[in-house]
């Protein structure tokens, strides 16, 4: 019986020393132990260029049996980006975007046919081709969600995208195809029929935008971010016709650290 009281005297004793012992020791450690870095919040730079496809069948300038008739067509244009990046958890963060874009198209008409007195004052069919140039000017505003895959650098971006016209030009090169000999009334088979500004697209466009981007770290304060993204349209670019406007846009950023 004395036996045990002085083993379980021991043991509290022995306890009581660890108690004593460990919490400065705790105490120190977590002293000494730096907190989690936080993820940083970024401003960005972005310069790059959307690549704009084009489908949907639409006339220009009018409906008309005269007017071009176009279709398919693509077209290169600068596309530019102001971002603030925010951090929500680690592995996620929301960014509001303010972009500027050009959505370039060259297209080429359906043949035009058309009725001409002809040699020997004969009556014959004129084919004529047009080619079709456009440029649609936009400013608006992505909200993009950025998922970040571990700590790869690596993202997957999703989110809406809404552009404002601010201005847009068209011009007509028109061509005759047949009969040979046949010219327009200043001597050439070529010329330009058409080259102003014009107001045939919607004033706001609507779309979402997703894709994926990577982020290298330069230093405490700057990183160097690629992008590339599909932009879905939501709308038809005028408000008459079939005519969209979908793309594929790549950035290089500067990501300033706040």
């Amino acid at each position: 019986m004395n036996a045990t009281r002085r083993t379980l005297r021991t043991v509290f004793i022995g306890a009581a020393l660890l108690l004593l012992i460990g919490s400065p020791l705790q105490t120190a450690f977590a002293q000494d132990t730096p907190p989690a870095a936080r993820a940083p919040w970024y401003f960005g730079i972005s310069a790059g260029v959307f690549y704009g496809v084009h489908s949907g069948g639409f006339s220009f300038p009018g409906d008309c049996d005269a007017c071009g008739v176009y279709d398919e067509a693509s077209g290169i244009g600068s596309a530019l980006d102001l971002r603030l990046s925010i951090p929500v958890t680690p592995w996620l963060r929301i960014e509001p975007r303010l972009f500027g874009e050009c959505h370039v198209g060259d297209f080429t008409s359906d043949p035009i046919q058309t009725e001409i007195i002809g040699k020997d004052m004969k009556p014959q069919t004129l084919l004529l081709e047009d080619d079709f140039s456009y440029t649609l000017r936009l400013i608006g505003l992505d909200l993009m969600a950025s998922v970040q895959i571990g700590k790869t650098g690596l993202a997957v971006l999703a989110g809406p995208a809404i552009g404002f016209r601010v201005t847009e030009s068209a011009s007509v090169n028109e061509r005759i195809l047949s009969p040979d000999g046949a010219l327009f009334t200043d001597g050439t088979r070529e010329h330009v029929v058409f080259d102003e500004d014009v107001s045939r697209a919607r004033s706001m466009h609507a779309g979402i935008r997703a894709g994926v981007g990577y982020t290298l770290p330069l230093g405490s304060d700057l990183a160097l971010g690629i992008e590339a993204t599909w932009l879905l349209p939501l709308q038809t670019v005028g408000e008459d016709d079939d005519w969209k406007t979908a793309g594929a846009r790549g950035l290089v950023s500067l990501l300033f650290v706040l």
